[in-house]
């Protein structure tokens, strides 16, 4: 046996079966769920380039105020009379007695006392309280107690400390007028953070290689900053320029006005009056959300693209109040005398404004094939899912009774019992067909006997016949081609997991579980004893009828004889002894016809009539006519020497016929003649 012939058995696949639901309301179900599914992945495919591998990237923002003091000078020199928001009765609020904005003035401020600069944002002041707090010795005449004094205007003084600390305070409200005219800079980069197999990065201010000659900081893909204004207009902002434009177009890109109402924030605590606040004075947050992306025209490249452009967006985070917060100097430091006494000046302002944050965001992508068959096999997952949400349906839901009826073709439940039982029945019936398919009666089906039945098929050719029995022949283990009952019953039953040989080795661990009665043993007993001497009985007449007139004829006319008219007559089918004479008419019959065809080859000489074989013949097995020469000279050797073969068993029809070739000559098998004694 070679190597392929060792491991052939292993090299198989194993796959489910499945059970087709023929209803039509199910199957149209099933079909538009899958178009759903199909149209949904593709559409995501295209859309948001889902098969591509994406990386959010990372960000830096650089961001200040640009005009400075000579460029916010215009602003500061108009009246307060321009703006509508200064002292105006509209933008009365009190959310509490220490945060009172009761028609608060405008106030110049210079751009660095309204402008904070932080990590990643900007803030700009909209409005303050201003409070300022004195404190003294109590009884204390000098000019600074004094001044002191009189800056409280009349406010109440705090005496504490035993009545030697006197303290006041003073606050006022205002806006910072023309705050929104301030001009906002700022300049940004972006990279990757490598956990990606892409490489990216980017700054703003680097100009293109193309526009500059000699500049070591030009760009290859320099990248662009376009905005898009809530009209639809865009502008856009080419590498190598800051990006500057003034506060009131951020806060035009969230589409809002710093006197538009904050209806987030609390409402007035005033009795009567439930208005909100504006904008103005609770201040503002804002989100420039720079989204980075190397789409070309909205659409992933499958090679890398290192076009890397941005998109820039305002957001209001919806909050209630924004600012920076308390600002505190002392006009003069604080001082303790040794009695506890503290003596100073400070200034407070707590103020609320417009607080910018930027925020990287966007995709980079790239081709990667883990991401492209993760997608695809999310996509057969929701498949999966619908086959078992359809299962769900066909066998638990479909009303009168359809769903019981589904359910028993698709489960079946096995027993070793249950399946031992109807392989035995299977067995007994197939007996009939093995014998109706044995067209010869030797006891084995043979290329003829499979290629006479396919006769009777109108419009099978002979050759077509031919091909269907040596396919189905190809099944047997023995050399010569032979199907025997066994391998009968693997075909039919397609015995990959349990052959019918294992059957009869295993059959007893079912048959003893249940007990017979013995006059049921005993009639099964003489039952099979008839059968089997019925089957000895009508064994000589198929060897008469079958063997001499079918198989014989074809045989001879195949090869010619290569014996003398005495051996062919020594050739017998071993048969019981009640049917020897039959038997030796029969090989008389094949003798007779040899030597006629011998004889129109050569002289006519005086027939002699061969003499009837002995009956120790009986006991040699000859089933030569379809063996080769070679084999019918051993069995006929042995014959003269009048050496007694082994006894056949009942049904020696059943042995079969092989002769191998071996070792440059030939070698008879042991089924073909057998051992002697």
């Amino acid at each position: 046996m070679s190597l392929f012939d060792r491991i052939k058995p292993y090299l198989y696949y194993r796959t489910a079966r499945h059970v087709r639901v023929d209803i039509w309301q199910v199957g149209l179900t099933n079909r538009i769920l899958q178009t759903g599914i199909i149209v949904a992945f593709i559409a995501t495919v295209i859309t948001s380039n889902s098969w591509a591998a994406s990386e959010r990237p990372l960000g830096v923002v650089n961001a200040w105020e640009d005009g400075g003091r000579y460029g916010f000078a215009p602003t500061l020199n108009r009246s307060s009379e321009y703006y509508s928001y200064c002292a105006s009765p509209d933008h009365n609020y009190v959310y509490s007695s220490n945060y009172e904005y009761i028609m608060p003035e405008c106030r110049n401020l210079q751009p660095e006392e309204i402008v904070t600069k932080g990590i990643g944002s900007i803030s700009f002041t909209t409005s303050v309280i201003e409070t300022y707090e004195y404190s003294w010795e109590c009884g204390n005449q000098s000019a600074a107690t004094r001044a002191k004094e009189a800056s409280c205007g009349g406010a109440v003084v705090d005496r504490t400390n035993a009545g030697r600390q006197c303290s006041c305070a003073t606050s006022q409200t205002y806006y910072v007028k023309g705050v929104e005219e301030l001009q906002v800079a700022f300049e940004h980069s972006y990279f990757t953070s490598g956990s990606s197999r892409i490489d990216l990065s980017g700054v703003s201010n680097h100009k293109s290689c193309a526009d500059t000659q000699g500049d070591k900081t030009c760009a290859e893909h320099p990248l662009s900053t376009t905005i898009t204004y809530p009209n639809g207009t865009e502008r856009t902002f080419q590498a190598g320029d800051p990006i500057v434009m003034r506060l009131r177009d951020y806060v035009l890109l969230a589409e809002l006005d710093l006197d538009d109402t904050n209806t987030d924030a609390t409402q007035d605590r005033r009795p009567g009056d439930d208005g909100f606040p504006q904008f103005r004075i609770t201040g503002l947050r804002l989100n420039v959300e720079l989204k980075y992306d190397n789409l070309d025209d909205e659409h992933a490249e499958i090679l890398l693209n290192r076009q890397v452009d941005a998109q820039m967006q305002v957001v209001r985070a919806e909050v209630g109040w924004a600012g920076m917060g308390p600002q505190v100097w002392f006009a003069e430091m604080p001082s303790v005398s040794a009695e506890g006494v503290e003596t100073g000046a400070k200034v407070i302002r707590y103020r609320q404004g417009v607080v910018i944050e930027f925020v990287a965001m966007g995709s980079l992508y790239h081709f990667d094939w883990n991401h492209a068959l993760t997608t695809v096999i999310a996509t057969v997952v929701f498949f999966q899912l619908l086959s078992l949400l359809m299962d769900a349906v066909a066998f638990y839901l479909l009303p009168n009774g359809i769903s019981t009826v589904l359910q028993g073709k698709r489960s079946e439940r096995i027993s070793k019992r249950q399946t031992f039982a109807q392989l035995g029945l299977r067995a007994a019936i197939a007996v009939d067909w093995y014998y109706k398919l044995d067209k010869s009666q030797n006891g084995m089906i043979t290329v003829a006997d499979i290629v006479s039945v396919f006769a009777r098929v109108p419009g099978l050719d002979q050759e077509k016949a031919l091909m269907l029995a040596r396919t189905i022949l190809r099944k047997s283990k023995k050399s010569d081609r032979l199907l025997d009952f066994k391998e009968f019953m693997d075909i039919l039953e397609g015995g990959d997991s349990l052959n019918f040989q294992h059957f009869l080795d295993v059959v007893h661990t079912t048959g003893k579980i249940d007990k017979l009665d013995q006059e049921d043993v005993a009639e099964a007993q003489a039952a099979f004893r008839r059968s089997a001497e019925e089957g000895s009985a009508e064994a000589p007449r198929r060897s008469a009828s079958g063997v001499s007139q079918a198989a014989d004829a074809a045989l001879v006319q195949a090869r010619p004889a290569t014996g003398s008219a005495e051996e062919e007559a020594a050739i017998v089918v071993q048969l019981p002894e009640a049917t020897a004479a039959a038997a030796a008419t029969a090989a008389a019959a094949a003798a007779a016809s040899a030597a006629a065809s011998a004889t129109a080859a050569r002289p006519a000489e005086p027939l002699s009539t061969p003499a009837s074989p002995p009956k120790r013949s009986r006991r040699c097995i000859s089933r030569l006519l379809h063996a080769p020469s070679a084999c019918r000279s051993r069995c006929l050797r042995a014959r003269r020497r009048e050496r007694p073969c082994t006894s056949p068993p009942p049904r020696a029809a059943s042995l079969r016929l092989s002769c191998r070739r071996g070792a440059g000559r030939a070698r008879c098998s042991s089924s073909t003649c057998p051992r002697l004694r």
